[in-house]
């Protein structure tokens, strides 16, 4: 039977496809602890991928280069489709054009199909499938890979359940300045899972996440360091 590893927080699996306003969100294996008052800081990997820019992309265009074998049209076409962002929505075909741009090793495709995968979204749910596209995404040090393949270890999904695993995963992209990762491996260094517990690195980590505008970070910051400067909580007050 899977063990349940909670880092105080459920967890939920998103994405927006870049450029194209689309937006699936799936709870996934989650934990036994569901945000509570106290909690403070989310982990929600939306990580979305920032738009390309507001000008108008014809779809003619970016179909003639993507049948050229242009990766970044390939990917840019599939996440079009999928969206129905200019055109008429085809989750179907825009997938094929999602994969080909994987297959040729595009970091965003790769794990943009990835999650598609893992919530089932246009295809049959396969965590392994998932979790072999999002490891392609991570080896090439693409932080929303990273971060997705280190909660697919936190949960066991495709993956046999592995907190250490997670941990390093989390913090490669929490290195790479992944928000979310950030925050999960504050929560991780938090409760000791996967790691040894330290406050001071889950301050210096929610620190990072507040400093990128997160709010729930903030909030757990100011915790911490109330906790400290009462002696609760094992951390030296920033000065």
């Amino acid at each position: 039977m899977k063990k349940v590893i909670s880092i105080g927080l459920f967890l939920t699996l998103a994405v927006t496809v870049t450029g194209c306003g689309f937006n699936q969100t799936k709870a996934a294996d989650e934990t036994t602890n569901s945000p509570s008052a106290n909690s403070g800081a989310q982990v929600n990997p939306a990580n979305s991928d920032a738009a390309a820019g507001n000008a108008p992309v014809k779809m003619e265009e970016v179909r003639k280069e993507a049948e050229k074998g242009d990766t970044s049209a390939q990917y840019k076409l599939g996440t079009m489709l999928v969206n129905g962002d200019n055109t008429e929505k085809n989750v179907d075909e825009g997938l094929k054009w999602l994969k080909q741009a994987a297959e040729q090793g595009d970091p965003k495709a790769q794990n943009n199909l990835g999650v598609f995968y893992f919530t089932g979204n246009g295809v049959a749910p396969n965590g392994e499938e998932a979790v072999k596209w999002f490891q392609k995404a991570a080896n090439q040090g693409y932080d929303k890979g990273q971060y997705h393949l280190g909660y697919a270890y936190l949960n066991g999904v495709g993956v046999p359940q592995n907190a250490t695993e997670a941990f390093k995963w989390f913090q490669s992209a929490a290195e790479n300045g992944n928000k979310d990762a950030q925050i999960a491996l504050a929560l991780m260094y938090e409760d000791g899972v996967g790691t040894s517990k330290s406050r001071e690195q889950a301050l210096a980590w929610y620190q990072k996440a507040a400093a990128q505008g997160d709010k729930g970070a903030q909030q757990k910051v100011n915790l911490l360091k109330q906790a400290a400067a009462q002696g609760a909580g094992g951390v030296t007050p920033a000065k």
